[in-house]
């Protein structure tokens, strides 16, 4: 029988273990991946964006978050022990060596091959006289949930808890690409612009970002729209997104430039080709499209697609312990939890800062 049975081998599962072997516990991590740590490897284009210094309750759905924003020093002190140089790039946490590789080397590196089982799918979890048992065989004195959910390349496990009378909130995907009407982007397909973004609902700007955008084929991505997706998943409405193509230039500079200019000297020929394409269809003169062009049916995309999804276990049936209020020595942690943060570091700081908080708190 193990102290600690923790399902899931993410950013939120292995740093729980290893916590918990700190303390002298026995852990075991079932992952039903071939690998641990595959979602790891793929954040931050593969850099592996750890945090953000300006973390804050407003960067995430649920104010349950504030309850661990104070453990901060932990998430460095976790680092450092496990001998991890980080940089600063900006507001964003990175490794020095800007590869997740490093830092999935450095958290595997702390378990025997014998405590991690991959290519194990956990289909069950009954207690009994005090005791848990997974699929009617591993026997466990706690168990830590930790598998995340279907977004990117994870799967939903909340069921597990459900069987426990766990709540489950709406899950939506979040910082996604969005799909979107695509009347005036068409042949715009794979470019990218540095432009600034606002999502209108109604009559009303509700966001605004500066960065990249990518067009593709059925609406727009890039890390200035996962942003936007961030409010979407959290905001049920309709949606429409305007581009500004000039955002370093007032609307009298695009408007002076011109009258003596063609718009082909402004940006590339698809993007000016759109733009009179549209000026010409609503009637506005060719500046105010620039800096007011208008993606119309804005929604989120595939959660395939998703970085995280928004929803999931319902944090008022667990304490600032992460321990289950419906079951003694159930914990969840990471992105199972109904917790998602913006984009720029701040998923990967709440998968480790409550894998933290699990493995600590574990009996």
């Amino acid at each position: 029988m193990y102290d600690v049975i923790i399902i899931g081998g993410g950013a939120s599962g292995l740093s729980a273990g290893i916590i918990a072997k700190e303390r002298g516990k026995s852990v075991l991590i079932l992952e039903s991946a071939n690998r641990v740590g595959k979602k790891l490897l793929a954040t931050g284009n593969g850099k592996c964006n750890l945090a953000n210094m300006n973390i804050c309750n407003q960067n995430y759905n649920n104010p349950y978050v504030a309850h661990f924003i104070d453990k901060t020093q932990k998430f460095y002190d976790f680092w450092q022990k496990l001998g991890l140089k980080i940089k600063q790039v900006e507001d964003r946490i990175y490794p020095y060596s800007d590869s997740a590789t490093t830092v999935l080397n450095l958290l595997r590196g702390n378990f025997l091959p014998s405590e991690i089982k991959t290519g194990f799918n956990v289909e069950s979890i009954q207690k009994k006289d005090g005791i848990f048992l997974i699929n009617d065989t591993i026997l466990a004195k706690n168990v830590i949930l930790a598998t995340g959910s279907n977004a990117t390349l994870g799967q939903n496990s909340h069921h597990l808890a459900q069987n426990f009378g766990h709540k489950v909130t709406e899950l939506r995907p979040s910082i996604a690409p969005l799909l979107t009407d695509t009347t005036f982007i068409k042949n715009l397909a794979n470019l990218r612009a540095k432009v600034k973004v606002s999502l209108v609902c109604g009559d009303k700007i509700v966001a605004k970002q500066m960065g990249e955008i990518l067009f593709k084929s059925n609406g727009i991505s890039g890390i200035c729209i996962f942003m936007l997706s961030s409010y979407i998943a959290r905001n049920q409405g309709e949606y429409k997104v305007l581009v500004d193509f000039a955002p370093d230039l007032s609307l009298s500079q695009v408007q002076e430039f011109l009258q003596k200019h063609s718009i082909f000297g402004l940006f590339q020929k698809p993007i000016c080709q759109s733009i009179i394409k549209q000026a010409e269809n609503t009637g506005h003169d060719l500046a105010t499209t620039v800096k007011n062009f208008v993606i119309e049916n804005a929604m989120l995309g595939p959660v395939k697609f998703a970085q995280v999804v928004h929803g999931g276990l319902d944090t008022n049936e667990f304490d600032t312990t992460l321990q289950s209020k419906l079951v003694s020595n159930f914990y969840a942690c990471g992105e199972v939890l109904n917790v998602d943060g913006d984009c720029g570091g701040y998923n990967l700081f709440w998968a480790f800062i409550s894998g933290i908080t699990a493995g600590e708190n574990v009996c």
